[in-house]
Order: C-alpha cells, then sequence, then structure tokens
C-alpha cells in the first residue's frame, strides 16, 4: 500500500468513516496527513513517530476495509460509466494535440483521411439495429475486446512519439496525456471484467497483444497509424458509454 496514490480517511465512495475508527488512528501520526485528510506517503517517511506511521497506515487500512460495502452491480455500472464518459470527452483533446504535433498535412484545419481499417481492430461502427439486437453479454463482450487491443495500440503510439519526438507544448504533454489514458483504460478493461462477471457472465479471452511494425520503416506512416489509432479509440469509447447507458437503464427500470 505505501508509495500508491493518497488514501482519503473521511469518507469512500461518499461513505461517511465511523468516527470510532478514525479515533483509533495514532495521534503521534498527524503529520502524515495534509489539511484535507489524506495520507501522503512522502510525509509518512518523515514522519518523526518513525515505524508508529506504518502502524498509523496500517490501522487506517483496516478501517477501511471495515468500512466499505461491497460494490453493487448498479454502482459498478455506473462508476465505469463515469470513466468511459471522462476518456471519451478527454480523447478529443488527445486527438487534437496528436495532429498539431504532426504537422502538415495532418495540423491542417480541413485534415481527414477515408475509411481505413486499423488491423487487428474491429470496427465500431455497426447498423443500428444489429446493435439494438445484441444481447448485454455481446455489447460488454465486444466492448472489452476492442479497448484491450486498443491498451496496447496506445502503448504503441507512445513507443512512436518517443521515435517522432515530443515536441508538445509544455515539454512531454503529449505522451503524459498517452500514458494517463493507457492507465486509465487499463481501468475500464478491469471495471468491464468485473461488471461482466457481476452480470454472471464469463468474460470473453481477451485477444493476443498485436505484432505492430517498428516506427522506423516510415514516420509518415507511423503517423498515420496514430491518428487511426486516435480515431478507432474515439470510436469505442462512444460505443462503450451507449452499450452502458442501456445497461445502466435496464437495471434502473428492472
Amino acid at each position: 500500500m505505501p508509495g500508491r496514490a493518497s488514501l482519503h480517511l473521511a469518507s469512500v465512495r461518499g461513505r461517511q468513516l465511523p468516527s470510532a475508527g478514525l479515533a483509533g488512528l495514532s495521534s503521534q501520526c498527524r503529520c502524515c496527513r495534509n489539511a484535507s485528510g489524506y495520507l501522503e506517503p512522502q510525509m509518512r517517511a518523515k514522519c518523526p513517530a518513525g515505524a508508529k506511521s506504518t502502524l498509523c497506515w496500517t490501522l487506517a487500512v483496516c478501517v477501511l476495509g471495515s468500512a466499505v460495502a461491497p460494490e453493487t452491480t448498479r454502482q459498478l455500472i455506473t462508476r465505469t460509466l463515469r470513466l468511459t464518459t471522462f476518456l471519451k470527452n478527454d480523447s478529443t483533446e488527445l486527438r487534437k494535440i496528436y495532429l498539431q504535433q504532426m504537422g502538415s498535412p495532418f495540423s491542417d484545419p480541413e485534415f481527414s483521411l477515408p475509411r481505413r481499417h486499423l488491423e487487428g481492430v474491429p470496427d465500431a461502427e455497426i447498423p443500428i439495429l444489429t446493435w439494438f439486437n445484441l444481447s448485454a453479454q455481446e455489447r460488454l463482450g465486444a466492448d472489452l475486446g476492442a479497448l484491450s487491443i486498443l491498451l496496447k495500440l496506445l502503448e504503441v503510439m507512445a513507443e512512436d512519439l518517443m521515435v517522432l519526438g515530443d515536441s508538445s507544448s509544455p515539454p512531454g504533454k503529449l505522451l503524459g496525456q498517452l500514458n494517463a489514458h493507457r492507465s486509465n483504460v487499463n481501468g475500464l478493461v478491469t471495471g468491464l471484467c468485473k461488471l461482466l462477471s457481476a452480470l454472471g457472465y464469463t468474460p470473453p479471452t481477451l485477444p493476443l497483444p498485436l505484432a505492430t511494425p517498428s516506427c522506423e520503416t516510415s514516420a509518415f506512416e507511423c503517423k498515420v497509424r496514430g491518428y487511426l489509432i486516435c480515431r478507432n479509440y474515439m470510436g469505442w469509447l462512444a460505443r462503450t458509454e451507449r452499450d452502458l447507458g442501456l445497461l445502466s437503464h435496464s437495471v434502473s427500470s428492472a
């Protein structure tokens, strides 16, 4: 646990922790918490209470573990939908920054590419009646499979960018955004797996990692590949949001 993201003691997923549990934390370790009540890993390392700060952290984890009820299927749907919506909205900015950095013709105002298939990635666009007749298991399974592939392709984009050079402003902004999206998509894939299991479905076997050609062969082709990855990524986030929205409505109406 130490060294990971800060842990909030006041509430977890909107639930108020019992005051008795918080009172049990070592008073000598108040320096490990900032004004918001977070336990900061870097502050714990400097805590004058020494080894007792570790005990404080352990007690905090025990309090959290006993206070949080298991997540319901409806809550899991809501949380996964919110993450999907956030990523879908942010992916527009990701593509914008990418095109600006790739230079002309990619950065030209009227730039567009004809429909071009990205090898290994299924098309997110399907006829509306075909989509409507799919089961929840089929919809979520398709979302999970496509996003698993795109998770690998976002890594490919980051590797290509290291070769092409990240000249975004501020320096490293584009690479930082790509890494943030990779981390969040990994969480989204995990959430979809949990959701399928919660609904009583067996998650599908995830596709094997794609074999991608080196960016050193053609810089222009790698730029085109990055654009296609962005476009497919945005398309599948939009479809996943639609699938989860329909599922949320079905569960709420049941």
